[in-house]
């Protein structure tokens, strides 16, 4: 089963994460991970946006969320995270897509919010 995690935001500013802590069955709940903090807790991070983790990592083992922007091992293709019908998938700034992304041999470059530049207009 994958986790389920959420990166947190106000606007486009990234606050910290919030994951589902399964315990034993009595104590599940959410716990919170605030921006350059290595601690887990049940403080509630208040926030208006939401970026779900789509379960996997990038080729460096970081944590791929909606809305991160990935280079791909196919020629250095471009392209943002999104989620429809289900399913998780990579588009482009000139809307080309990929639905089966090799996601672990892409590579985190930034994300739409802070880095939109990075989808340029190719």
């Amino acid at each position: 089963m994958r986790a389920i995690k959420f990166r947190l935001r106000i606007g486009n500013e990234i606050l910290g994460y919030e994951q589902w802590y399964i315990g034993d069955g009595s104590n599940s709940h959410w716990e919170y991970l605030k921006v350059n903090s290595n601690t887990w807790r049940p403080d509630f991070i208040y926030h208006t946006r939401k970026d779900q983790y789509i379960g996997t990592t990038d080729k460096n083992k970081k944590e791929i969320y909606g809305g991160d922007i990935l280079r791909t091992n196919e020629a250095g293709w471009v392209g943002a995270v999104h989620f429809h019908d289900g399913r998780f998938y990579l588009e482009d700034s000139k809307g080309g897509f990929s639905y089966r992304p090799d996601w672990g041999l892409c590579e985190i470059i930034g994300n739409i919010y802070q880095n939109p530049e990075l989808l340029g207009s190719e």
